[in-house]
Formats: C-alpha cells, sequence, structure tokens
C-alpha cells in the first residue's frame, strides 16, 4: 500500500509585489504585509512575513485531502507542486495557478488555498495592495 509523506512545504520564497501598475521586488518594500489569524499580535513587519509563511503552510497542510494524492496511483518518488498566487487588495486569495501534471491533484490544491481566509491585505504607503506569492509544495511517495 502507497503512503503520502509530506516532505513539507517551503516557506513562501518569492514575493512579487504589484502595487498600482508599479512592481517591486520583495517583501520588504510593503509597509505591512498581508495579515492572517494568529498573526496580529505581531508589529514588526519581518514577525508578521514570517508569521504568514508559517500559517499559510500549515492550513494548506490541514486543508489539503491527502487521499485525493493517494489515489492517482503516481509511482513512488519525490514530488513538487508549484503554486502561484495573489493575495488581493480585498485580502482574498486569487489568481490561483498550480503546476503539476495531475488535474485532481491541482483542483485539490486549488480548493486547499481557497479556504485560506486572509484578514487584511498588503499595504504600501496607507493603500492596500495584492501581493503575488510563490509557493512550492513538496511530497513523496513510497
Amino acid at each position: 500500500m502507497k503512503r503520502l509523506l509530506i516532505l513539507g512545504f517551503l516557506s513562501l520564497l518569492s514575493f512579487n509585489i504589484t502595487a498600482q501598475e508599479e512592481k517591486a521586488e520583495l517583501i520588504t518594500e510593503l509597509d505591512i504585509p498581508p495579515i492572517i489569524s494568529g498573526c496580529n499580535s505581531k508589529v514588526d513587519k519581518k514577525e508578521i512575513a514570517i508569521c504568514l509563511q508559517d500559517r499559510i503552510s500549515k492550513l494548506i497542510n490541514k486543508n489539503l485531502k491527502f487521499s485525493v494524492f493517494l489515489k492517482q496511483n503516481l509511482p513512488n518518488g519525490k514530488y513538487q507542486i508549484n503554486t502561484f498566487f495573489k493575495i488581493s487588495k480585498s485580502a482574498k486569495i486569487t489568481d490561483i495557478k498550480v503546476d503539476f501534471d495531475n488535474d485532481e491533484i491541482v483542483n485539490e490544491v486549488i480548493r486547499a488555498l481557497k479556504k485560506i481566509k486572509i484578514k487584511s491585505p498588503g499595504i504600501i504607503d496607507g493603500k492596500p495592495v495584492g501581493v503575488k506569492y510563490t509557493l512550492p509544495i513538496y511530497f513523496s511517495l513510497d
């Protein structure tokens, strides 16, 4: 019987911030990163960003139905799923793209991401901005 071993979710590795028509490369460009439940007690923007990364990874792990992965009859081995999404100006996860060659798994990852609730968007100069994220998910079947 195959077992699913999640190797872990890497933290949000790359941050591309879209503010009106301008683009920034680093999350440090934000005055305040997006805030998720459990992170609102943080005061430093670096702490908020780290907390956001941790909470999103944990929530994806919690929301994924691993039975979907196991039912796909994938060969044993290590896999990487690349996810791309945006936390919009209205604090919603939107524009989800999942790069993996299995529609059932892609749909499951999208479903898990859509369940995540963000309390407030990223802020630059007192205005909400959309923040684009890349999140690789690693798992192993053995």
